[in-house]
């Protein structure tokens, strides 16, 4: 995933600092929306989804095995 960005780096001698130059704009659009994508959107949508998932088993749904025993009654 680093290719991209590593044949972008530029460096500047006035400020002594290595910075990214793309040849086009959409090309530094697309990294910057790919690294979003797969570093931030799909992992938080796939957090938030597993975990509703066990919120709702664990408060909504009551099956046998979740049902509480004896002592727990009294």
């Amino acid at each position: 995933m680093n290719g991209p960005e590593f044949f972008a780096k530029n460096f500047d001698k006035e400020s002594d600092y290595c910075n990214q130059m793309f040849p086009d704009e959409w090309m530094g659009k697309v990294y910057s929306l790919t690294w979003f994508l797969f570093c931030a959107f799909f992992p938080v949508s796939l957090m938030a989804t597993v975990y509703s998932r066990v919120v709702y088993t664990l408060w909504f749904k009551r099956e046998q095995q979740n049902q509480y025993n004896y002592p727990q009654q009294v």
